[in-house]
């Protein structure tokens, strides 16, 4: 008030010598008054907005078992909704014909040993004959070709039994992995081709969850930890495993798949991925335009800095790599331009 006082008698003795100098006495004051505000740090302000999207949970493994060999069904031992376990039977064929193939392979094989034997002791006899000079070169080449085309046989007869012994176990069409049997695509009594789909089995241990995320917040879903799903209450935390690298040019998404962090819900279940910021917002209420920029003015030195946020949009929290002990003005800021100096009021 003292000083308010001096200048006002001040001005008024500079009417003597006109009013110029009032004026320029006025402007000096101006000059030398801070803006009074007030100012809290951002940790106090911040915000981290959350963003959700529709999902559902997905399987890996959707397979329709086939059958990989020829035969009339004899059973279907499983019904849809059952859980089944790796190795289970699905479907069995009937084998009758694959087994007596499988006998007959395994006949071939002692006939073909017997003549591997056979062939092997003649080349031995022929061999020591050979040594005392008592048989031609031409009886020694014979023999030791009938030794080989005997044992190329016996590796043939192999084979065959193999092959047979294959298409038995076939004939049992089971889980290649743990699922829920989701459909029976064939009866008891009809006849099984190869490729045609006997049983739908849906893989309840490998599951993920599919959304479509908008463009705009791609960079704030790789950015965070903090991400679960969530259906009728029911909250499951996840990890983002892949964004696909594919626009959707009419909805401007791409798809999103999460692994799930600990315990899964059923395959099929319809609800939301919802994550949250991972970097601290400056409220929607803080945030101010200066000329064609958003951003928030802070306090630094007794001074007001202008703060331009990149991502800011008017009306919404802006994310900020700002401190969280960055004091920034809250009150006091509208008449304030970059650089002002400033005094926090009492």
């Amino acid at each position: 008030m003292a000083i308010s006082r001096l200048k006002g008698q001040q001005c008024w003795q500079a009417l003597a010598l006109g009013i110029t100098a009032c004026v320029a006495l006025g402007a000096v004051a101006a000059a030398d008054t801070s803006a009074l505000v007030r100012a809290s740090a951002l940790k106090q302000l911040a915000v981290y907005p959350q963003r959700s999207i529709p999902a559902t949970v997905v399987s890996l493994n959707d397979s329709k078992i086939s059958a990989e060999v020829r035969g009339t069904i004899s059973a279907i031992p499983v019904l849809v909704g059952e859980t089944v376990k790796q190795g289970d039977t699905l479907v069995r064929l009937d084998c009758r014909d694959y087994e007596l193939a499988l006998k007959r392979a395994r006949a071939d094989i002692k006939r073909a040993s017997s003549r591997r034997a056979l062939a092997k002791k003649q080349l031995e006899r022929i061999e020591s004959l050979a040594r005392q000079q008592s048989t031609s070169e031409e009886l020694l080449d014979q023999r030791r070709t009938e030794l080989d085309v005997a044992r190329t046989d016996y590796d043939l007869a192999r084979v065959q039994r193999d092959k047979a012994q294959l298409d038995v176990n076939r004939c049992t069409i089971k889980a290649p992995f743990d699922g829920i049997v989701i459909e029976r695509l064939a009866q008891v009594g009809e006849l099984a081709e190869p490729g045609a789909p006997m049983v739908r089995l849906v893989d309840r241990r490998r599951l993920e969850v599919s959304g479509q995320v908008p463009l705009d917040a791609i960079a704030g879903l790789r950015g965070t930890q903090d991400v679960w799903f969530d259906n009728s209450g029911s909250r499951y935390p996840l990890r983002l495993r892949a964004i696909a690298p594919l626009i959707n040019t009419r909805a401007r998404n791409s798809e999103a798949r999460f692994a799930f962090a600990e315990k899964s819900a059923l395959p099929g279940t319809a609800g939301r991925v919802t994550w949250r910021a991972a970097l601290p917002h400056v409220p929607a209420a803080m945030v101010m335009r200066r000329g064609n920029d958003l951003g928030v003015f802070v306090l630094e030195k007794g001074k007001a800095r202008f703060v331009v946020l990149p991502s800011a949009s008017e009306g919404q929290p802006a994310a900020t790599e700002l401190g969280l002990k960055t004091m920034i003005i809250t009150e006091g800021r509208y008449g304030l331009s970059d650089g002002a100096a400033v005094e926090l009021r009492p």
